[in-house]
């Protein structure tokens, strides 16, 4: 960190961060590689500090890799293309969680379509972690809104969770699950 800037008026922190001048390992094979240049600087929302909006400001370091030619190392404290810090997705999430989409962007003060990115990667990573093999599962079907509008839902009778969604009642809507679990 070589720059921390506090703004009062708009209750605003952007914290400024250089990589050190030593030799970075290539993201791909680990091989220690030399500094290639750097990309524009960009800009990551992090975690408020108290009543302050906090931004991290970096200009990501490029590699020049033997066996992978000129490639951007990782960011440590963001995913790749991402717009937040780890930190501030994490909390997000954690917000998430406890109310909708539209509260939780209010709350976090972003948009309600980031809140909705965020939401939807978390959703892809848990399951892309997730093991399809409940043991015991229940089927039911339930009616929502005023036009007879159903979903069928799969439950794990043995670990309480819903496994899957289908916004239908017909016989066929499990089919896709049971492609789903294999």
């Amino acid at each position: 960190m070589n720059k921390v800037v506090i703004d009062q008026a708009t209750k605003r922190v952007d914290v400024y961060i250089d990589h050190l001048k030593v030799p970075l390992n290539c993201p791909v094979c680990n091989l220690q590689c030399t500094v290639y240049d750097h990309l524009k600087e960009r800009v990551w929302r992090d975690r408020d500090s108290i009543d302050f909006v906090t931004y991290v400001h970096s200009d990501p370091p490029r590699i020049s890799c033997r066996i992978h030619g000129i490639i951007q190392v990782t960011i440590p404290w963001s995913e790749r293309l991402s717009r937040f810090t780890t930190r501030f997705e994490t909390h997000a999430i954690e917000v998430l969680q406890s109310t909708d989409v539209k509260k939780a962007s209010s709350i976090l003060g972003i948009t309600w379509n980031e809140g909705w990115h965020i939401m939807d990667k978390a959703v892809k990573r848990g399951l892309s972690r997730k093991t399809w093999n409940p043991l015991v599962i229940g089927v039911d079907e339930k009616s929502y809104g005023k036009h007879h509008n159903y979903v069928t839902m799969v439950y794990n009778l043995i670990e309480p969770a819903v496994e899957y969604v289908s916004f239908n009642r017909k016989k066929a809507s499990l089919n896709s699950y049971y492609i789903l679990i294999g």
